[in-house]
């Protein structure tokens, strides 16, 4: 762990009450001995797919459920990076403080003509809003 630690680069607190960290020392004690780690590739594809999906599922599932009792905040920007034009979408509550839902892309948008005017922000922001919040029951 040490070696790892040191080869490359990573901070030494890294291993300190880290629940990843534990999780996968708990996780290695079990594997067979044939087990072969996954290759640069399934961790840049499929696995990080993976860990994403499962991610933004769980910040939807926190949101929602503090949002019947707390409300949530919906909260983004825009920048442009490299001509790409991108609209950051988060959402806040009380047990989960800052979200990414989505890095939006309106490149599409503007090809089209359009502008990330208020009107198209709103709409982008109520895709994640209807879907945090599919009856339309919190309070504004």
């Amino acid at each position: 762990i040490a070696d790892f630690v040191y080869s490359r680069g990573l901070p030494f607190n890294i291993t300190h009450n880290n629940p990843y960290f534990n999780r996968i020392l708990s996780l290695a004690k079990q594997v067979p001995s044939l087990y072969q780690p996954p290759s640069r590739h399934q961790l840049s594809g499929p696995l990080m797919d993976h860990c994403y999906d499962a991610k933004i599922a769980d910040y939807k599932k926190t949101l929602s459920t503090d949002g019947q009792q707390y409300g949530i905040a919906m909260i983004g920007d825009g920048a442009t990076v490299k001509k790409m034009p991108l609209m950051n979408i988060m959402g806040s509550s009380p047990n989960e403080r800052s979200a990414v839902l989505e890095i939006h892309d309106c490149s599409g948008h503007l090809c089209e003509g359009g502008t990330k005017n208020a009107v198209y922000i709103a709409d982008v922001f109520l895709g994640h809003i209807r879907i945090i919040d599919p009856k339309g029951t919190f309070d504004c």
